[in-house]
């Protein structure tokens, strides 16, 4: 067997070669699409439904929640004061109301490892809007038919509903906590990296929704 041959064949004789690595700019514009895609399924998973413009997913949980016996109860402690609408579900409408996903904004030209870090952040916001899912199940279950909720109505939903929604809102406020260190830390590097020098800093929610994140022209 010739010396180029079996250099060719690699260590196992194989004739298979190893993939070569990725550059550090593939590497970048595979990270950003990831970005997109865990930004925007956990986005419409967490806050709005459809797109940045559809319903709220507070707004549905509401209807659920009176739907589910609930209604004379939201009536009574809501008032006169109509527009505090996503406060009567408790912490959990404040944890929705928050939504720090929607403030990402990415510096241009971050390291590879600042991006694995935002993709991990998003990760863990994508897995609570499987929670959000768990949430929608348990007030379907839980919806009372064509007659005069009762009490055990409401029972049903403060057992089976509310301490689920309380873990979901406090788990979500955490992240946001988390997600306002990384954008901190995000800023940090920038002056580090570049002081008083302007650089793009790009809105992940325009970028996604614009669909430029998506077709090749990714720019962060």
């Amino acid at each position: 067997m010739s010396t180029r041959l079996s250099q060719g064949l690699g260590s196992s004789g194989s004739g298979e070669t190893s993939a070569p690595e990725q550059t550090e700019a593939e590497k970048r514009f595979a990270l950003q699409c990831m970005i997109a895609a865990l930004w925007k399924e956990a986005y419409l998973g967490l806050f709005r439904l459809r797109n940045n413009q559809g319903p709220l997913h507070a707004t549905r949980l509401l209807e659920l929640y009176a739907g589910a016996g609930m209604s004379v109860r939201l009536l009574l402690r809501k008032g006169k004061n109509t527009s505090a609408i996503h406060q009567d579900l408790g912490l959990l409408g404040v944890a929705l109301d928050q939504n720090q996903l929607w403030r990402l904004e990415l510096y241009e030209g971050l390291p590879t490892s600042w991006l694995e870090s935002v993709v991990e952040m998003l990760e863990a916001y994508k897995r609570e809007a499987e929670s959000l899912t768990e949430l929608y199940g348990i007030l379907r279950k839980l919806q009372v038919g064509f007659r005069q909720p009762t009490l055990e109505d409401e029972d049903l939903v403060l057992e089976q509903y509310s301490p689920a929604a309380e873990n979901l809102a406090k788990r979500l406020l955490h992240l946001d906590a988390k997600m306002k260190i990384l954008q901190s830390e995000l800023s940090d590097w920038h002056w580090e990296k570049h002081g008083q020098r302007s650089v793009k800093l790009w809105r992940v929610e325009n970028e996604v929704f614009s669909g430029r994140m998506f077709q090749g022209d990714v720019r962060i």
